[in-house]
């Protein structure tokens, strides 16, 4: 026995005699207003008692949970029916350093409920970043075919001399140009103006209303397209009520809210302007750009072809 724990037995037995000299004390004076003589002593030894037999109760039981082996009463033998197979006498301090276990377990495993909460808020964001990464790369997939697709397409167009040729080819173009947008394609149109005889005129639309084909002319710097014209450089707006290109007699025909301008050119000489709509705004961004450029490239491409059929066949 270690010095500590004597020292404890020493302090807990001045605690125990010193609580039923307090008790017996106080007992004895309720008793004697009542007129029952009982003296310290006797309290005492009756508080003892009572303990002592609560303890033999305890004691008892617990032997009874904890043994397998039958029970045996005056010569009768019978199946102990409060056998437990799992309960175990546990002391005082196991049973305290058990709580304290478990406290620091619960607060282990909110931690860790916090961290998988992070975890799988991150898993989201990465999740939605390779979305993106995988709906881009299609896009640039699509691209790669439409420009195969489209370069065939020419090729067989010019091998089959038809007269509307080039017509038929720039409506492939539009066709095919709005379907690498990174973001929302169901709402996007697209129109093609050429330079012919001084000005724009729609060669080609996509989804576009008949009056604008009609309709639609731009002058050497006038509204959008002619800008586009004048400085041969790509425009982007992406919110058409807050450009000044489209007030007054350049408001579009049709509700859009954003759009795309991109020249087509020979050289550096501007034949024409290649236009995407948006019926909202905010419809582009800048990485649309990039693969547009292919799509205004090709028409002029087209058209250089049919100035030099033009031209061979005028000797």
């Amino acid at each position: 026995m270690s010095i500590k724990q004597l020292f404890s037995y020493v302090i807990s037995l001045i605690f125990v005699v010193t609580a039923l000299i307090l008790v017996s004390a106080g007992a004895s004076r309720v008793l004697e207003q009542t007129e029952v003589n009982v003296s310290y002593i006797g309290i005492i030894i009756m508080i003892c008692t009572t303990a002592g037999f609560y303890t033999l109760i305890v004691e008892a039981a617990r032997g009874f949970r904890s043994s397998a082996e039958k029970i045996s009463i005056f010569g009768l033998s019978f199946h102990n029916p409060v056998y437990d197979p799992e309960f175990e006498e546990v002391p005082q301090a196991e049973v305290k350093n058990i709580k304290t276990d478990n406290e620091k377990l619960r607060q282990a495993r909110a931690d860790l409920e916090d961290l998988i909460e992070a975890l799988l808020y991150e898993l989201e964001l990465k999740d939605a970043e390779l979305e993106e990464i995988q709906y881009v790369s299609e896009t640039y997939i699509r691209h790669h075919k439409n420009s195969s697709r489209l370069i065939r397409t020419l090729v067989g167009l010019l091998a089959e001399d038809k007269t509307d040729w080039l017509t038929e080819f720039y409506d492939n173009v539009l066709d095919e140009s709005i379907t690498v947008l990174h973001q929302d394609r169901s709402d996007k149109s697209s129109t093609l103006f050429m330079v012919d005889d001084g000005k724009l005129k729609m060669a080609a639309y996509h989804r576009v209303n008949f009056t604008s084909t009609v309709t639609r002319t731009f002058e050497y710097g006038e509204g959008f397209a002619g800008c586009i014209w004048k400085s041969g450089e790509v425009a982007l707006v992406n919110d058409i009520s807050e450009s000044s290109y489209f007030e007054g007699d350049f408001s579009p025909n049709h509700n859009y809210g954003a759009i795309i301008g991109l020249p087509v050119k020979i050289n550096r000489t501007v034949v024409g302007v290649l236009c995407i709509q948006s019926e909202g705004a905010d419809g582009f961004i800048e990485e649309d750009v990039d693969t547009l450029k292919f799509y205004a490239d090709i028409c002029g491409l087209a058209y250089y072809y049919d100035n030099m059929n033009e031209k061979i066949d005028a000797g």
